[in-house]
This record gives structure tokens, sequence and C-alpha cells, in this order.
């Protein structure tokens, strides 16, 4: 690839969407030339200014990108002509500073057992190609899993949780990342991920890539239409999803992808639409369908086919302008009515990040944690994912303060 990696970041995106991502780079201090595409959906950016990746007044994740998958920070440079599996392995553990007497011993030694995530990564992974056919993916796997058994000699972070402590519960996560380059050079980065209060880390700690396999088998999971893989791109990122007493409205539903999506969790739903859902969907008797205009309906309206009280989820893929979909949250949000929320933006041209700032603003204000993305299923749109914050829960409808989720 021809660059030379000490002191770079390398960012990943959807294939094709590489431009978009640069735009937001320099929205961020970036300077055009420092940005080079160095495969499809791989960026390597150069002389980045000085952003960690955890704010240290918040503890939020910083330079968190719309556009961006996964990010490899303050990546170091390993490699020489000839470089053997154990060669490269023993380099990358010495560059990130767990060497012997390196700098970052002592603070991994202290992380909890099984902070650490190993990931082994390959320039053909980022434009979607299957492992088992991307090159040079099985040799990376082979790197990684060598530096895995290195470390775990010493630290307890590179050991898998035992049973009684489980994944979820992890404090303080950390991610080596091996990016091969080419047989015999490598980047490597070691960072701390911090939790989104959506759901997920920044940099993402379980997917490798910020890739998730969302994909059903065709026949023996049909599914209405292919959009479901967004929604569940969504709920993978934020290790979140609805559970069998979780009730959900479904914005804009017709053919019923979301709803089917929903329903294989086990929740029911309120599917809103003009035209009506799959046949199937329709026969289900834990999905109420409702004809009508999705930006008009409440779920606290009976009359107009709500339930009468606040839902735990409310998802919606509705075709609408923009400036549309600030407002749909703008009435979700103030009312409260629903603890999670997952919304798809459409553009017709360039990302409106006038609108994608209004809606981040509008559930600041109104108690709910934000987050975009641009998922590898996403097209011309972005995914909004937003949680209600812990001070406040519904009950009934009502809102009671200083409870948790």
């Amino acid at each position: 690839f021809g660059l030379p990696l000490l002191s770079s970041w390398f960012f990943s995106c959807r294939h094709t969407y590489e431009d978009v991502l640069i735009s937001e780079l320099r929205q961020h201090g970036a300077e055009r030339s420092s940005c080079k595409v160095v495969a499809p959906g791989l960026l390597q950016v150069q002389d980045l200014p000085d952003y960690t990746t955890q704010s240290a007044e918040t503890g939020a994740p910083g330079l968190d990108l719309t556009y961006a998958l996964q990010v490899l920070p303050h990546t170091h440079s390993i490699g020489k002509p000839g470089a053997s599996i154990n060669e490269l392995a023993d380099e990358a553990i010495i560059a990130v500073g767990l060497g012997e007497g390196g700098l970052r011993v002592e603070e991994i030694r202290g992380a909890q057992k099984g902070a650490l995530a190993i990931h082994a990564l390959v320039p053909d992974q980022f434009r979607g190609t299957p492992l088992a056919k991307a090159k040079m993916h099985r040799r990376c796997s082979t790197i990684v899993e060598k530096i895995g058994k290195k470390l775990k000699l010493t630290f307890p972070a590179a050991r898998r949780a035992g049973v009684g402590d489980a994944q979820s519960a992890v404090q303080g996560r950390l991610l080596m990342q091996v990016l091969l380059m080419d047989n015999e050079r490598a980047a490597v980065s070691l960072t701390r991920c911090a939790d989104a209060d959506v759901g997920g880390t920044w940099p993402c700690w379980h997917l490798p890539a910020g890739l998730a396999d969302v994909d059903l088998d065709k026949i023996t999971q049909p599914m209405p239409s292919s959009a479901y893989r967004k929604l569940e791109e969504a709920f993978r990122t934020m290790q979140i999803s609805p559970t069998a007493t979780d009730h959900c409205v479904d914005l804009g539903a017709s053919p019923g992808g979301w709803t089917k999506a929903l329903r294989r969790y086990g929740a029911s739903v309120t599917a809103v639409d003009c035209a009506e859902l799959n046949g199937e969907l329709m026969q289900d008797k834990l999905v109420t369908f409702v004809r009508g205009d999705a930006f008009a309906f409440s779920p606290l309206d009976t009359d107009g086919g709500g339930g009468g009280k606040a839902v735990d989820w409310m998802v919606s893929d509705a075709i609408a302008e923009p400036h549309r979909v600030p407002e749909l949250l703008e009435a979700w949000c103030q009312g409260k009515w629903a603890r999670r929320m997952v919304v798809t933006m459409k553009f017709k041209g360039d990302p409106d990040w006038e609108q994608l700032a209004r809606a981040e603003d509008v559930a600041a204000a109104a108690g709910y944690a934000y987050r975009s993305k641009h998922f590898f299923n996403n097209k011309n749109e972005v995914t909004l994912m937003l949680a209600q914050m812990p001070s406040v829960e519904i009950v009934g409808g009502s809102v009671i303060s200083g409870a948790k989720e």
C-alpha cells in the first residue's frame, strides 16, 4: 500500500462511501491531503488532530463518526521482508507497549479478566468479503492466535471471562487490532473502548471491522424484504434487542421486513402504514396492523390504534424527507413514548448534516442518548439509535425519575 503507518489512524466504512467519510473527517480537522483510501472501505489518515477515543469529561465515545464502522487509532507499523508469523506476533506485542518493560504493561495487567479483545483484520474484509474467502485472513488469524496465547501468560485481561463473569459485565474494555497489509507488514493498535449510552462501544469491541453478519437463510428464514438487515445491524451494534415481553411500534412498516425482524425476538408489534403487510404478518396474532400515517401515530391515542400507553421500542424505516425525522423524534422523545428507538434518515443526495445535528439536539433535549451510523447495509441513509437515559423510566405512559433501565 506504500504509506508509512506510524502515527496513522485507520477508519473503515461501507465501501463506495469513502468520500463521504473523508468529508466528515474534514469537519473534525483532518486535511484532505492526509486522507487516503488504501482499500475499498478502508481509509488511512495521517496528521489527525490529537483526539482520543474517549472523552475525558463524559466518558462518551470521541470521534465516533457517523460514516465510520470502526477505527484503529494511533497505529504502529510492524514487519520486514520475510517476516514470519511468530516474528509478526512478537513485534505486535512490543509495538503496542506490552513487551517486557513496555509502557502499557502495568495498565493492562490491572485490567479485568476478559477485558481485552484482539481482532484480526485484512483489507478484503472491509468490502464485505466472507472471511473464508478474504485474502490473508487465515494468516492474520494465526498471528492473532499467537498474540493471544503469549498475552494470556501475563495478562488476565487476555483470558476469556468465566461463566460467572458475563462478557456484557466486563468493565474497562480494551481492543487490540492487527491489520495485515500484506504477508509481511501490518498495522497494530491498542486502545481503550468507550461505552456508548445507547449500547455498544467505540471502537467496536465485539464486532471486528464493525461488521455484523446479519444475513438470514432465504429458504429457512424468508423475510418480506432485505431491509431487516439494517435493523439487525443496529441491534448487534447496540448489543441489545427486543425481548418477548417488549411491545414495539414499527412506523412505515410495509411490506414488513422490520416487523418480522422484531417478531423473531418474540416481541409484539403495532405496525403502522397505509399499505398492508406481507400476508403471513397480517395473520400473526402478535402483530396489530394500523392503517394510517406513520408520522401522525401516537401509542397513547387509542382512537388512532394506539394501546393507550408508551412502548418499549419504536422503529421506523419510513421513506420521508430528512426534516421529517427530527419532527418525528421530537414528538416521541418529548412524549417519552418509547424507551428505545431505531430510525433511518434517508437522503436524495449528500448527507443532510444539518438535519442529523437537529435530530441529535432533539434527543439530548428530551433526555435521550443518541448515536448515528451508516451501516454496511444502509444505502443513501443513516440509522439513528436512541435510548432513554437511566434517570427516566416509562411506567404506563408516566415518567418516573431515578429509575434504571
